[in-house]
């Protein structure tokens, strides 16, 4: 039954699977209260089951698991990244910089930043059409190094919803801030490809 379901899973295209969950959610919205009751009955009369199965867990999906914590590591990985929130007009809605790109950037668009700003709503608000960003993990930057590029290209491009001014302590630079604008200048944009994921 398991291989069955993972051939036909293989066999959907990416429109069918977004239809068959568009489908899902439609009909539980409009059967909530039903699905609901049933699934405290069917939880009632199978209550072993899942003591069972939450007790076993572990032992069952080790393999799973250890996978899943895998690909957790590595989308946490460090990475040293000033980016750049890019509205329809060119123009940036937000410059900033972090060392861990994939959970800043995730944040930002889940709401969960100081932008308190949802996807959605920096979509819908301020016109954003795509992030840009820079990556320098291989410089073995220090964070003021990063602060100074992110003010680098605040000061060279602008942006919408920076307010605050970055305050540069020079002396925990570990290059001058001339080196530092020539490795920014030389280091090519590249685009976050899962902004479409944070958008419904």
């Amino acid at each position: 039954m398991e291989d069955r379901k993972e051939v036909i899973e293989m066999e959907l295209t990416i429109e069918q699977k977004q239809k068959r969950n568009n489908y899902s959610r439609e009909y539980y919205k409009e059967h909530k209260e039903e699905m609901n009751a049933y699934s405290k009955e069917y939880y009632k009369n199978n209550r072993e089951y899942y003591r069972n199965y939450y007790k076993n867990y572990r032992v069952l999906h080790k393999e799973h698991m250890a996978e899943t914590q895998k690909k957790w590591r590595e989308f946490n990985d460090k990475r040293d990244t000033v980016y750049m929130f890019i509205n329809d007009l060119g123009e940036n809605i937000y410059v900033g910089s972090t060392t861990y790109k994939g959970t800043r950037l995730v944040n930002h668009l889940t709401g969960n930043s100081n932008l308190k700003l949802t996807a959605e709503e920096l979509v819908s608000d301020y016109n954003l059409v795509g992030i840009l960003y820079k990556e320098f993990t291989e410089y073995n930057l220090s964070r003021e190094d990063l602060y100074l590029i992110e003010n680098f290209y605040l000061e060279k491009q602008g942006s919408i919803l920076n307010k605050k001014p970055i305050v540069i302590h020079e002396e925990n630079l570990t290059r001058s801030k001339e080196e530092l604008i020539d490795i920014a200048e030389k280091v090519e944009y590249k685009e976050f490809d899962k902004l479409e994921r944070y958008l419904d």
